[in-house]
């Protein structure tokens, strides 16, 4: 939430709150019976991931000309999940910035937010941890370890297109770091608008 803040303030960068719809495309695209009727109509794998990129990105690139921007940017924790999805999506061209925060900030965070839920969370990445893991710090431990292996595996075989950024370099150091993304994605910095944080 912190990058996607310091992204969204560039002129040129539109960074929504999660979009998550991108999750529900995925799951479409396992569904066998789903396929399988477009497959009925005529259309080819190639052709069903072409309406499913476009999809993503109309609805992107309208969140962002509404806020008179010419380029998005996504942050939505599920997706490190199906990486590999969106990427064949993308056609192996989509850039990522991958955000490695300290496990005990994580697993304390989660820990304390879910720990009077009384119900299963919508989510269901969170879902799956409480039914399989338990909502107690080992269990959101698992969570992590899960998450970021998969995301480092990604970024190891992806790693010209894969920039990794640890959370609490981008809290001592917010210019710097923001500086090395907005090269890595090709945006300029804007002289004197570089976004700023308060030390307080």
């Amino acid at each position: 939430t912190l990058l996607r803040y310091l992204l969204d303030a560039h002129p040129e960068l539109a960074c929504p709150p999660e979009s998550k719809f991108i999750s529900a495309l995925y799951a479409l695209a396992q569904d066998r019976q789903a396929v399988m009727g477009l497959h009925s109509l005529g259309l080819s794998d190639q052709h069903i991931r072409a309406l499913l990129r476009h999809m993503v990105h109309d609805a992107l690139t309208f969140y962002a000309t509404q806020r008179g921007k010419p380029r998005w940017v996504d942050k939505t924790p599920n997706y490190a999940m199906i990486l590999p999805f969106i990427d064949g999506l993308f056609e192996q061209r989509a850039r990522y910035v991958i955000v490695v925060r300290h496990p005990f900030d994580c697993v304390l965070s989660l820990e304390e937010f879910f720990r009077h839920a009384t119900v299963l969370h919508e989510d269901p990445d969170i879902r799956f941890v409480v039914v399989n893991y338990g909502k107690d710090l080992c269990g959101w431990a698992k969570y992590w370890r899960d998450v970021n292996e998969r995301l480092l595996a990604f970024a190891g075989e992806n790693h010209q297109r894969c920039h990794i950024v640890n959370y609490e370099e981008l809290v001592r150091e917010p210019e710097n770091r923001v500086s090395e993304i907005l090269d890595f994605i090709a945006v300029d910095r804007v002289p004197g608008d570089a976004p700023r944080m308060s030390a307080e």
